[in-house]
């Protein structure tokens, strides 16, 4: 997880409101799955997962990073 909090933690407010990172590690890792859920509401068959250690990628087809259709709003 040390990895993954230099290459996305780096410049985020702490609650000192200075910037540099994370001061708790579960404070990193309660923010990262956060934003991790947000990119899989986008690509709903990305097969990844936050583990202990980091997170953990399977193999996937290239249909999994293909962006939905828009959904019409438009009654008709």
């Amino acid at each position: 997880m040390e990895s993954l909090k230099e290459q996305f933690g780096e410049g985020h407010f702490v609650t000192s409101g200075k910037t540099g990172g994370y001061t708790r590690d579960r404070d990193f890792r309660a923010k990262f799955k956060e934003e991790l859920a947000h990119i899989c509401e986008v690509f709903p068959k990305l097969p990844v997962a936050v583990t202990e250690t980091g997170i953990r990628l399977k193999p996937a087809d290239s249909d999994v990073l293909s962006i939905p259709a828009k959904r019409s709003t438009k009654k008709a």
